[in-house]
């Protein structure tokens, strides 16, 4: 069998453009939610952003079970600890959200005191401020990778250039 393919698109190369995929979608819904003026639309962008901030979550920051783990590859493959001078509780309270609330039925969409259900800020500048902490954060993963991991940086470097410029401008008004 002819093996040319996989020496061409190597495994962290594949690896990279799936997580440029996923910051370019966390860079972008934001922005292209605002102009869209459909609530379908708008709450399909929303859950796409979600998800999106969930698998960058659990790539970036190395969370408890998921370190070694035989399923999911992450940045600890490549070397990465984790450990960012970011402040990251904004991604972790998305992740919560999207892990209790998008891609579960969980208990937590339906406390027996509706009372008890807190409410998170999705406006605008909250997703945008929750895209720029993950972009921050792949920037130190990036800047990790051109020190320790030289073969595979350029193409994460590639990916998070590609996500700046889908991020678009700093403030939207909705769409009519």
């Amino acid at each position: 069998m002819d093996d040319s393919l996989n020496r061409i698109f190597t495994q962290p190369l594949r690896q990279a453009l799936h997580v440029g995929h996923s910051l370019r979608m966390v860079a972008g819904l934001p922005s292209a939610r605002e102009s869209i003026s459909d609530d379908v639309l708008r709450n399909a962008c929303l859950e796409s952003w979600l998800l999106n901030v969930r698998l960058m979550a659990e790539f970036l920051l190395i969370w408890e079970g998921k370190v070694n783990s035989k399923r999911d590859f992450s940045a600890n493959d490549f070397g990465w600890d984790g450990n960012t001078t970011v402040e990251t509780a904004n991604v972790k309270e998305m992740w919560l959200l999207a892990s209790k609330h998008l891609v579960h039925f969980s208990h937590a969409r339906t406390p027996e005191d509706v009372n008890t259900l807190n409410s998170i800020d999705v406006s605008f500048e909250e997703l945008r401020n929750v895209s720029e902490t993950i972009l921050q954060v792949m920037e130190e993963f990036v800047s990790y990778l051109e020190v320790n991991n030289p073969l595979e940086a350029p193409s994460f470097r590639n990916e998070l250039n590609f996500a700046l410029l889908k991020q678009g401008p700093t403030t939207q008004t909705r769409g009519e």
